[in-house]
């Protein structure tokens, strides 16, 4: 991926990927991606729901 970035870099070319979190986010715009869709809604839905029954669950 990170050759993918360079070739698109040198050719003008947008690159875009999916990440699955923030950190894998993070890997792809340090490669050079310059837009990443993190998530899809059912899973940020998941992770929120996640935290408030976190967060009530003692």
């Amino acid at each position: 991926m990170a050759e993918v970035c360079d070739v698109a870099a040198n050719s003008e070319t947008i690159v875009g990927t999916f990440a699955d979190d923030t950190e894998m986010a993070q890997q792809w715009i340090e490669a050079g991606a310059q837009f990443v869709a993190i998530g899809v809604a059912a899973a940020h839905l998941t992770w929120q729901l996640e935290s408030v029954v976190d967060a009530i669950d003692r």
